[in-house]
């Protein structure tokens, strides 16, 4: 029986990464799409590179898209890439809608020209809903980009190693939703694996403040935050969105899926990362 096969578009990501391992895992053959551009950075997908196919397209190119297709028939594709960085998001609008919302687009284009059979999976982001005006977020909610989690650990990290003394912030009351990605990949393979294909929101169901996220981080190395953490206005949103919290009773009754990595241990986690990585880096 021949393996299935997967083309994972932003296969460089943190989610790609974390998928790609999960399908490998799988015995799935997977395909990853990059761009070319000097600036790509293979470090998240080093270990399983030998293991996976490497190739070059791009989301505001659909006939690179048709021709990915065309040659490595997928059975099923999951589109990861999208212009994900917020200040980027306001600064250059039309290159974030070209790339995260016509590349859907023209994905799903390319599929319909060569296989409608293909099975289709679109990673979204939390921040589609906008100014929510309901809460918890369902499926059922619709209209939004964050990665502040990363800029603290790292920031801890560095100063816990006497390389900086403060870390900028802006909005400390702000309210996450915050998961462990290879959770998250997990839903995404389940969605697919499904006979019909639907929408649901992957999330742990509980929020937490971005001064939680602080807290849990400093208190990893035995620092406190208020000594080190100050309020700039540069990273304050021209369009804040307070508080996400999604509701993944849908994922949990339809998928089976649940999540397993809680919030104390996941930013835990990404602070012992970041203080190996800022060890190695400094020598």
């Amino acid at each position: 029986m021949q393996p299935r096969r997967a083309l994972i578009t932003g296969i460089t990501g943190q989610d790609g990464s974390y998928l790609a391992e999960l399908l490998l895992g799988e015995g799935y053959d997977v395909v990853g799409m990059v761009r070319r551009s000097s600036t790509v950075n293979f470090e998240r997908i080093d270990t399983i590179q030998d293991k996976i196919t490497l190739v070059h397209g791009d989301l505001l190119d659909e006939v690179s898209l048709i021709g990915i297709l065309r040659e490595h028939k997928p059975t099923e594709v999951y589109n990861l890439a999208a212009q994900s960085f917020v200040p980027t998001s306001w600064g250059q609008p039309v290159l974030t809608g070209e790339t995260t919302a016509l590349g859907v687009t023209r994905v799903l284009d390319a599929i319909r020209t060569v296989d409608p059979e293909i099975r289709f999976y679109q990673a979204s982001s939390s921040e589609m809903f906008g100014k929510v005006l309901e809460v918890p977020q369902t499926e059922k909610t619709r209209r939004g980009l964050e990665f502040v989690e990363r800029k603290v650990t790292h920031g801890v990290a560095r100063i816990a190693h006497g390389l900086e003394d403060k870390l900028p912030m802006g909005n400390l009351d702000a309210q996450r939703d915050w998961g462990f990605a290879g959770d998250y990949v997990r839903a995404m393979w389940l969605m697919l694996q499904q006979d019909d294909p639907d929408d649901y929101v992957v999330s742990t169901g509980t929020t937490h403040s971005v001064r939680e996220l602080l807290q849990i981080a400093f208190d990893r190395v035995g620092l406190d935050w208020q000594e080190h953490v100050v309020i700039d206005d540069r990273f304050l949103r021209p369009a804040e969105v307070d508080l996400l919290i999604g509701e993944p009773a849908k994922a949990r009754t339809v998928l089976g899926w649940e999540p397993s990595v809680s919030f104390p241990d996941l930013i835990t986690m990404m602070v012992d990362a970041d203080m190996d990585l800022v060890r190695r880096q400094t020598g």
